[in-house]
Order: C-alpha cells, then structure tokens, then sequence
C-alpha cells in the first residue's frame, strides 16, 4: 500500500516503475509486488519471441540461431515505387526511412497478410535513418537481404574489364552499409552486387567477374576483421542473372587463389525466369526448373543458393476476379513456390524472393494501362497502387492486391509445416568440396586493385541493440555503441555522397539501380525495359546505436533503464532470479 507504481508507456511496452522513495523499503516489499514486476517481466519476453533471431548458415541452409529450425526463405523483392509525382520517377529512391515511414508503414502490414518471412531491397542509403523499418519488420518476424551496390557513380561493379571496373570508393561505401546495419539481428545477408554479368560483353562473364570477387572477398574481410564480438558476422554472396549458368556458379564458388577462403561467396543468388507455362498444374510439369535443380545438383556447391527473383510472365496464366470484382489476366499460380519449397528442391535450393510487390507503373503502363487488369510483360506486382495519380507526398498511395496475392499467400502459408525438415542439430552437411575455376576467368592475384590502398572503416561495436518493441533501448537512450578504434567519420565522402544528402528535406537521388527481371535485360541501360526496375542510393554515416546496462542489486529502480524501456536480454536473467526468489517465498 505504501508504494505508489507509476506506468509508463513506450512503444508496444507498457512499463511498471518505482519511485526513488520506495529503495529503502526493498525488503519489506510485499510479494504482490514482486508478482507485478516479474508478470510485466515475462510478458515482455513474449514480445521477444515473436521479434527476429540472427540467423546462421550451416552448410547449404539458414538456421534461426535461437529455435535451431530451418529457414527457407519466403520472400518478395520490395521497392514501393508510387504511380505519380518525383517518388515515381524513373529515377531511384531509398523509401526505407524514417521519413518514408507512411509508405513503408502500409505495406508491412500486407507483408503480414501475405506471410513472407523475408524481404531483399536492391539499395539504401547509410547516410539516412532506417531504424524504425528494420524494427518494424523485426517485430513483424521478417528478415531483410540488403543491396550494397548502387547506381551511383562508383557506387557498384561497372561494364569495365578488371581491376578497373571496382571503383575504389566502392569498398568504403560496402563498409558503411555493413557498419550501419549489422546491428540489426533481422539483416540475414549482404548482397554484393545484382547481375553485373549482365553489363558484361554479351557471352563474357569473365570480363568484370573479377571485380565482383575482389569485392566480396574485402567486404568478407572487413567482417572477418572486426570479429564476432564488435560485429555479426553476416554473410556476404551476390546475384546473377541465369545466363551462363555453370560458369558463373562455378567461378564464385572456386577458390582462384588456393586457399584464399575469403574470395568465395557465403551464399549465392540467381535471377531466374524459367518457368512460363501458365498450363502446368504439378511440379513435375516444370522442365525449367528440373534442369535448375539437376544443374546446381552438378555443381557441388556448399553454401545456401536463393533464387532471389523468380516468377515469370505469361499470357497463358488464367484470368481470375479480385476482390473489387475487376477481372485481371495473367495471374499468375505460384507453381514454382510449390516446387522451390518441396524437399527435392530444398536439397540444393533454400527459398526464393517473388520479384515483385508492386506494379511500377512507370514501367508497365507502355503495355498495360492502370489498373494493369490487362497482361503486360512489366507487370510484376503481385498487387498495385491506386489512385492513379497517387505520388505519395500529396496524394497517398493504398495498396491494392492482385487475386495472385492471395494465391502466394496461400503457397507460402502451406510451406510452413516443419516436420521433416532438418534443424541446425540435426543437420549434416555433406563434404566441403571448392569447385575448379573455369579457365577462362582470372585469378584475383593478377591484378593489383584500387581497393587495396583504401583504408577500411572503423569497426562499430553494436552495444547489443534491440528494437524498443523487442526489449531494446530506442536510439538517443543512455549507453551507445563504441567504434574500436578512433570514431567514425559521420560525413559523407565525396566519392561516395549523391544529390539528396542527410541533410535533405526528401533524398533526391535519380539514377538508376538496374535491377533486369530477364537475361535480356540490360544493367546500366538509361531506359529500362519494362520488365526493368531501378534502385539508388547516397553517401556513409555513422550509425546510432544504444544499449543501457542494468543494476541487479537494485531491480525495483534499474530494472528498467533511463528510457523507460524493457532491457533485454539482460532481463532473462532478471526475470529468472525473481521466479527462483518468489518460489522459495511462496514454498
């Protein structure tokens, strides 16, 4: 009766407290109180379940670090591009942002409807503020694969032979990404470039390959350099268009200077559009993916492949009604989802990103008009934004679902059973095997590369983040993550900073991010085909990281930090010593 508790609301928390008043009565507390506190306690540990684990690669799958189940990816390829307005321009945006919050804000919610358990974004800019996006898809149990290359000048693999087509500024920017997000338990991997065998001279991969490896072997580096405790260490792969197959497989895969473990890639990804029979009705129908499946079979890879875009197009798909009662065509049946998450598929596969969520207006509309009713070879979506002059800035998009919306969801929802499926225990790899290098592409040690003079980054040490809604102090709160060395530099360089700085009311970045749906397509093209999207980005920052420590002697009062937020999971052990102490009290 003596204490008066005083809530406190943070985000998703509501939050038990005590006054300073109350410390020297400790003892005499009675164990009421005690019950208050540990029942806030564990219910904020429900919170924390439904929030993301790291995850983990072992052998050729992801693992969830903390159930041990395996985790094939369900995902969808994310750019939320509006119909109208500068948002919707050709040009590139990051709407991943704290300012972006009302674009990105609706559509999680149809990530949830939809069941996608991970999202892949071509490109952001590290100079800007993500924390809000990557939390609320934490705590929506979704995981991101992040671009590290970009449009921007130097800000990826060009169409020039090896070493030049690695700019050097190229290895910071990488850096700054990874410095910015690593924090971030539901970053699943790092991707370090989209299709650059497709800028490539027709038949040629070798031609910039080297360029490709050379930058996933420095990123792996920097990683590996910063060790487990300062930095997660999140694999680094990259994604190529399915043309020359076997030897780009082979080739990021192999090992060009024996025993350089770091130039192989950690996880691999293809952009694959091969299974276009709107008429096949079982698995065993799909002639492209079978010889997918008996190819990367041949290979002997031991990292995880993703398909990271697949869904392909046809006029054959049925006509079906939406729920506004519109009739679309070519919707299409996710066959390929049914076969990509079966067990046949999943001993070389381990899930896939539909490319894409929206329809991009900008690029569909030459073929077919808005709403997109109509087949268009551009049109992508599994849904659309209306009305059709929405820009996102004055007028706000909605998002309307394709009748294929609910027909993925139906797809991934019926991948979810886990019977049968190996956990990280139980799971045994087969024999590591590095594959031969195909001879017609170089050894990293014949060139001497830009990147090598370019001093790395200062290693961020993440202070054990977690989101406000998942038990972690919001940024700006006591305690902070610490670089390793002298602090990081919070300016963009010049090499790598673009129009729309941090400092800008809306980024304004508006070059092109290439991101070709189909071997024909063309990276680096100023005017994308339909079946093209395109991504940007800006300059580095020094990211905002928090953590606050708590005082176990002094549970009532510094249980519960500065901010007003749970601590977790320093409060697991909080929570474990007060059921041990209540129930030796109530035995």
């Amino acid at each position: 009766k003596t204490l008066h508790n005083e809530q406190r609301h943070a985000p998703d928390c509501t939050i038990i407290t005590f006054p300073h008043s109350a410390k020297t009565m400790k003892l005499h507390i009675p164990i009421i109180h005690w019950s208050v506190v540990l029942v806030a306690c564990c219910w904020q540990l429900s919170i924390v379940n439904a929030c993301t684990p790291p995850l983990v690669v072992k052998g050729k799958k992801f693992f969830n670090s903390e159930t041990g189940e395996y985790f094939p990816v369900k995902g969808i390829n994310y750019y939320p591009r509006p119909n109208a307005g500068e948002l919707g321009t050709g040009g590139s945006r990051d709407y991943f942002t704290e300012e972006m919050r009302p674009i990105w804000e609706r559509d999680v919610e149809h990530f949830k409807a939809l069941g996608v358990n991970a999202i892949r974004l071509y490109a952001v800019d590290p100079s800007q503020n993500h924390e809000a996006f990557m939390c609320a898809l934490q705590e929506a149990g979704i995981y991101v694969m992040i671009g590290l290359a970009a449009s921007c000048e130097n800000c990826a693999i060009t169409e020039d032979e090896s070493p030049a087509c690695y700019p050097a500024e190229l290895k910071t920017r990488g850096q700054d990404i990874i410095n910015t997000f690593s924090k971030y338990p539901n970053i699943m991997a790092f991707d370090a470039g989209n299709e650059i065998n497709l800028v490539a001279p027709t038949q040629m991969p070798e031609w910039n390959a080297a360029c490709q490896k050379q930058f996933i072997r420095d990123m792996r580096a920097y990683i590996s350099g910063c060790g487990e405790t300062v930095m997660r260490q999140i694999p680094v792969g990259l994604v190529t268009a399915d043309v020359e197959r076997s030897e780009n497989a082979l080739y990021y895969g192999c090992q060009t200077v024996p025993g350089d473990e770091l130039e192989t890639t950690q996880w691999y990804g293809t952009n694959t559009y091969v299974h276009c029979d709107g008429s096949a009705t079982s698995i065993d129908q799909l002639t492209g993916y079978q010889n997918l499946l008996s190819d990367f079979g041949s290979y002997g890879l031991s990292y995880p492949v993703i398909l990271t875009e697949f869904g392909c197009l046809n006029e054959g798909f049925p006509t079906l009604v939406g729920d506004d009662g519109m009739s679309y065509e070519a919707q299409r049946t996710w066959l390929q989802v049914e076969a990509l998450l079966d067990p046949q598929y999943e001993v070389e596969f381990n899930g896939g990103f539909v490319f894409e969520f929206s329809t991009e207006k900008v690029y569909s509309e030459s073929t077919s008009d808005w709403p997109f009713n109509t087949y268009g070879p551009g049109n992508y979506g599994v849904g659309y934004y209306e009305p059709v002059d929405c820009d996102d800035e004055t007028i706000p998009c909605s998002y309307v679902r394709f009748p294929q919306f609910d027909l993925l969801a139906q797809k991934y929802a019926a991948a979810n059973e886990t019977t049968g499926r190996p956990t990280l225990d139980s799971y045994t790899p087969g024999a590591v095997s590095i594959p031969a290098c195909p001879t017609n592409f170089p050894a990293l040690d014949q060139f001497t590369w830009p990147s090598a003079s370019v001093e790395d980054r200062v290693c961020w040490d993440d202070g054990g983040f977690q989101c406000p809604s998942c038990g972690g102090a919001p940024s700006g709160s006591s305690g902070g993550g610490s670089a390793t060395a002298s602090p990081a530099p919070a300016a963009a360089t010049p090499s790598t900073a673009v129009p729309g700085t941090a400092s800008s009311p809306k980024p304004s970045s508006t070059m092109d991010m290439n991101v070709p749906t189909s071997p024909s397509a063309s990276l680096g093209n100023p005017t994308p085909s339909p079946a093209s999207s395109t991504r940007a980005t800006k300059g580095p920052t020094t990211p905002s990281l928090t953590s606050a420590p708590i005082n176990l002697e002094d549970i009532p009062d510094s249980f519960l930090g500065t901010s007003g937020v749970c601590r977790l999971p320093r409060a697991v052990a909080v929570c474990s010593t007060l059921c041990i102490l209540i129930g030796m009290c109530f035995y």
